[in-house]
């Protein structure tokens, strides 16, 4: 899939479009979302090694599973987190 995709934008502006390699990464041992990363980063440098891509932990993007993620020797990566803290919940009255 990520192969497709980047060839299929090659044709755009590095500095007008970023990858995310996934969105809220779900709860999964943190080991194999960091060898899917090395995976996607991987086949996606094999057609464009100027793409800046946005890479964030398992755990949905958490905040303590990325000060534990080990960066990658990719140096065009943005690292983002969601953090939901205090995570405030609405009740009626």
């Amino acid at each position: 899939m990520w192969t497709t995709l980047t060839k299929t934008y090659a044709h755009v502006n590095h500095d007008m479009l970023f990858f995310e390699l996934y969105n809220e990464p779900p709860h999964m041992d943190p080991q194999i979302w960091k060898d899917a990363v090395y995976n996607i980063v991987t086949a996606i440098r094999k057609v464009d090694k100027e793409r800046t891509l946005i890479i964030g932990a398992s755990n949905y993007k958490s905040i303590y599973e990325l000060s534990r993620f080990v960066r990658l020797a990719d140096e065009n990566v943005v690292y983002t987190f969601h953090f939901y803290e205090p995570f405030c919940l609405h009740t009626r009255m």
